[in-house]
């Protein structure tokens, strides 16, 4: 019985022991995942694969490149938006986190008065940073008088270029009849009805 006893408290000290020193491991802490992926076009930070605590909370922000926009982010699998940050809350399984990105594009807006073209017309889609060239012609039987481009003259001039195209932009030409002489007098007429697209 003594014995009993002797060893019963031995035990009962050696368990308090470690279990005050941790040498006794509580059950393994639950640990979840955060897949992290994208495309082309930019990244999500922080990258890779992120392991947390069950029930921690992570924050992640979608990052665009120069030129790109952020198109989508998909959670699981599900279309979340076009999300700059992204927060998980409360975790309690694995995840997966993509990003898709798709580059910038700008319209360029070309339009001709009675008269002549320009070419190419009408609204042109162009990708971020792209140079894009158009070419103005009047009619027989008319003169070129202006081109307009955002709305302030440059002059008439038969062909304008845009350079590392960064936002939209306008182009517009005017065209004016030949100088004829009427009754002994030099007159011109500028048109300013809008022009049909040009064929081809």
């Amino acid at each position: 019985m003594f014995k009993l006893k002797k060893y019963g408290y031995l035990l009962l000290l050696i368990i308090v022991f470690l279990t005050t020193s941790g040498s006794v491991c509580n059950p393994e802490e639950e640990r979840h995942s955060i897949i992290v992926s994208f495309g082309t076009g930019g990244q999500i930070s922080p990258s890779g694969t992120k392991t947390v605590s069950n029930g921690a909370d992570q924050t992640l922000t979608i990052i665009p490149d120069t030129g790109y926009r952020i198109f989508d982010v998909r959670v699981n699998g599900s279309s979340v938006g076009a999300l700059t940050f992204y927060n998980f809350i409360n975790i309690k399984n694995d995840n997966v986190i993509a990003a898709i990105f798709t580059e910038k594009t700008h319209i360029l807006t070309a339009k001709a008065k009675k008269g002549g073209s320009i070419y190419p017309f009408g609204e042109i889609n162009i990708n971020y940073g792209s140079n894009r060239t158009f070419s103005i012609t009047p009619l027989p039987g008319h003169d070129l008088s202006d081109v307009k481009v955002d709305g302030s003259s440059i002059g008439a001039v038969n062909r304008y270029t845009f350079w590392d195209i960064k936002a939209d932009h306008t182009v517009e030409a005017f065209f004016k009849d030949n100088e004829t002489h009427i009754n002994g007098q030099t007159s011109s007429i500028e048109f300013e009805n809008s022009a049909t697209k040009p064929m081809g």
